[in-house]
């Protein structure tokens, strides 16, 4: 114990030399990053601080000792005279393997930021940064996770951008806030910094399908029509600035299936813009050719032998059940309900359908949730009440779920920007 004591000593000695040789090359790092500063009306500084690409990004923040000591610092912390250390706070982001991303981190210092809006923002979305490069489309991106937090070090936001202009030489960051919820906008900006772009993308040489090409796969012709993305200032909802549009048509004899649709499509363009889910409000690069990994599925009109209504399990229990021959774990806690099936049928996937009341009321309406093929998790369910929804007053019973067939395809396209004056 003793020794321990010792060493950890040393290392402490150790890291209070480390700063004090290490001070001059911060102070001249501060100094070289001045172009990086913006100060904001209330007299805050606005700070470029970090910039990270790469398949894993990883941001500590502490104390400058606690930073340099690390995992060395006892999991409960250490006090040595009036010196309170703890271990840092690590965050890491992974992508998918093969995948990249740019993470940004910006800091807010001065006197006034514990109760600069950044750190304190509204309920809804009151910023944005928008990433542009030298040519192409605006990219919107959200503040992770959601505001500006605090640590030891200070006040720090994030931006994870999967989507980015990758072979621009140079990128701009754009700060931009909003005034009201309700008109979606006018956003105004903030701050604008300027960096280079240290990892320059080479471009797949991919060749697009013909649009409306079909594919034939277990007996259903699935094709994809013209993709098409549409730039706006703002949305009239949200901070977003597209609209993507992708229609794809399953048909079988010359029978159009309307209540099929593309559920999870994974996306990614040549230039190396990458989704986990395609989605109609934020687009990827429309100048190059996108690869689409997507999984079609029934969405509505369940045949009856494709459904099951179960009592839901008591509060914190589980309860297993088949359908289809196949097991579904369906667990409860009260507020969120969470169901899986076995993953190695690639064929399957589970839908949640509603849950009912103990009057016999059907809601599928939930505050929450997320899924995926074979998994999905619902919770705070709202009931409508004199037209009205409200989510106290009711007691759920049970749930219906569904297990439908699931088709994967992949399709290589090349989208259509329509109001290609928007763009730079």
């Amino acid at each position: 114990m003793a020794w321990t004591r010792a060493k950890t000593a040393l290392a402490v000695a150790a890291a209070a030399l480390a700063i004090g040789t290490t001070a001059i090359v911060v102070t001249d790092a501060v100094r070289e990053a001045n172009s990086r500063t913006k100060q904001l009306p209330d007299g805050s500084i606005l700070v470029l601080n970090r910039v990270s690409f790469g398949g894993t990004n990883e941001f500590t923040h502490g104390r400058l000792a606690e930073r340099i000591l690390g995992n060395a610092i006892p999991a409960k912390g250490i006090k040595l005279w009036s010196l309170q250390l703890a271990r840092p706070t690590r965050l890491t982001f992974d992508c998918p393997p093969g995948k990249s991303e740019m993470v940004v981190e910006f800091k807010v210092t001065g006197p006034n930021a514990a109760t600069q809006p950044l750190v304190k923002p509204a309920f809804y979305h009151e910023f944005r940064c928008v990433i542009r490069g030298e040519s192409g489309i605006e990219y919107v991106q959200d503040f992770w996770p959601g505001e500006f937090r605090q640590y030891p070090d200070g006040y720090f936001g994030l931006i994870i951008a999967s989507r980015y202009p990758r072979e621009s030489r140079r990128l701009w960051l754009r700060v931009e806030r909003r005034e009201k919820q309700d008109q979606g906008g006018p956003w105004t900006s903030v701050a604008e910094f300027s960096i280079e772009n240290p990892v320059q993308s080479a471009t797949q040489a991919w060749s697009a399908d013909g649009v409306n090409t079909a594919k034939k796969i277990d007996g259903l012709e699935i094709s994809l029509g013209q993709i098409t993305v549409v730039t706006q200032a703002y949305s009239a909802r949200d901070m977003w600035n597209h609209v993507v549009t992708v229609p794809f048509q399953v048909r079988s004899n010359g029978l159009t299936f309307t209540n099929w649709s593309a559920t999870y499509v994974q996306v990614e363009d040549a230039s190396g813009n990458w989704d986990y889910n395609l989605a109609g409000h934020r687009s990827l690069d429309p100048r190059y050719v996108w690869k689409l990994d997507a999984n079609l599925e029934p969405e509505s009109d369940f045949p009856p032998e494709n459904l099951l209504t179960v009592n839901l399990p008591k509060p914190s229990s589980a309860v297993t059940v088949n359908l289809m021959n196949m097991p579904v774990t369906i667990s409860w806690d009260g507020i969120y309900l969470d169901a899986t099936m076995p993953t190695n049928r690639t064929d399957l996937a589970l839908k949640f359908v509603c849950v009912t009341d103990e009057q016999g009321r059907r809601t599928s309406k939930s505050g929450s949730g997320s899924w995926n093929q074979h998994y999905f998790r619902e919770g705070n369910f709202m009931m409508r009440d004199s037209g009205i929804f409200t989510m106290s007053g009711f007691r759920l019973t049970t749930v219906t779920f569904a297990i439908v067939p699931n088709v994967r395809t992949t399709f290589y396209a090349q989208p259509q920007l329509l109001n290609e004056r928007l763009a730079r």
